[in-house]
């Protein structure tokens, strides 16, 4: 009869043992399972954030670039007006500090294609001024450095809405729909 309950005790004992290991394996299972789940959610923040900083930058990048020929062609105006030109091209040139200065570091393509429309009023007043040296070679080459600068700002401006399309869609696609926090749309 004791024997009978010694066996009780001990089915009893080992049926615990069993419960507490089932409940530890569980407890175990469902940690690992959360820390996969913030695993997969660090991994993907950081791929999309990367994804979508490489894509804002290579669109910023072409705007810097547009800033940049924007800044090279009143170099070109100002030798042009060796040619004396008259004192409404003087003028032109000289109001393109004030555009170029109003940029700031960071200029959006509508204040970029504003800038341009400037740099093109002042080329047009040089060229009205200057139409009797229109055939000179030094100003024909003056003339087509200026075109080429026009031409480089024209493509780097469709490279960028191009770059910010895709930039844009990016953003709207899922992983990132999810973790785009501090990004917004070009």
């Amino acid at each position: 009869m004791n024997t009978g309950r010694r066996d009780f005790h001990m089915e009893d004992s080992v049926n615990e043992r069993r419960l507490m290991q089932s409940r530890m394996i569980i407890r175990v299972g469902i940690i690992g399972f959360i820390i996969l789940l913030a695993l997969i959610y660090t991994i993907g923040l950081a791929t999309v954030k990367s994804g979508l900083s490489m894509r804002q930058a290579n669109a910023l990048d072409y705007l810097n670039r547009m800033k940049s020929h924007i800044e090279q062609t009143p170099v070109i105006l100002e030798r042009m007006l060796a040619f004396d030109c008259g004192t409404d091209a003087e003028a032109a040139v000289e109001s393109l500090d004030g555009v170029i200065e109003s940029l700031g570091e960071n200029p959006t393509l509508d204040q970029l294609e504003a800038a341009w429309d400037s740099v093109d009023d002042a080329y047009t007043g040089i060229t009205a001024g200057c139409v009797g040296h229109l055939g000179e070679e030094g100003f024909i080459s003056l003339t087509t450095e200026y075109e080429g600068f026009r031409n480089r700002f024209s493509v780097e401006g469709q490279h960028y809405s191009e770059a910010a399309a895709e930039y844009n869609a990016a953003l709207e696609t899922f992983p990132a729909t999810i973790f785009k926090t501090g990004f917004e749309p070009l």
